[in-house]
């Protein structure tokens, strides 16, 4: 049976929802095709289909990434200012506990990086890196107002910031202290907005 082109995106992005789902949760030693195909309601045998190799799968998921850096570049503000004032919010909500398992399902770059450096996947580590790019390159902006220039280190501000962020976030969501992984949080949130100015 032939399927059109268009059933045949909408199960590949079902296959990506479902995995990404899988590793972040999971991580990418502990999922399986045929948990990835279960949980889309497919056969392990589509799977081939659409992708080559569970590595191949992980490292568009990677790609693909959902979270923080795809809610700075959503920012709609031109100045510095407003630019600031979106950054505040959207680090707010990042960084509440209250928001944290929903983060953990959506954000690749907070609930992957051990599993980027130990899956040995090389193009998973190059997508990785663009991502770390993209969100500094969004920071840069949000101190400047302008694009960054392509090719261009991002500033020590930016990459402070990026460490701050997604690293306060992993660690908070590792501990068994809610009230100094809250404090954690807002110390990583105040740290990155001071270094965003």
């Amino acid at each position: 049976m032939r399927y059109s082109s268009e059933h045949k995106a909408k199960t590949r992005s079902r296959i990506l929802e479902q995995a990404g789902l899988l590793f972040r949760r999971k991580g990418f030693n502990s999922v399986g095709i045929d948990e990835i195909m279960g949980a889309a309601k497919l056969t392990r045998g589509g799977f081939y289909g659409y992708f080559k190799s569970k590595a191949e799968l992980f490292t568009e998921i990677v790609r693909d990434e959902a979270g923080l850096g795809r809610m700075m570049r959503r920012r709609k503000g031109i100045s510095p200012k407003e630019l600031h004032a979106e950054a505040a919010e959207t680090l707010t909500g990042y960084l509440d506990p209250k928001n944290a398992n929903v983060i953990s399902k959506q954000c690749t770059m907070a609930a992957l990086p051990s599993d980027v450096a130990r899956a040995g996947v090389k193009p998973a580590k190059d997508a990785y890196t663009d991502k770390i790019l993209e969100l500094a390159y969004e920071y840069d902006r949000t101190r400047t107002g302008g694009a960054p220039k392509p090719g261009s280190t991002p500033s020590k501000e930016a990459l402070a910031a990026v460490v701050l962020s997604v690293g306060g976030f992993s660690i908070a969501r590792a501990m068994n202290d809610d009230k100094l992984s809250k404090a954690l949080l807002d110390a990583a949130r105040d740290k990155t907005l001071e270094l965003l100015r």
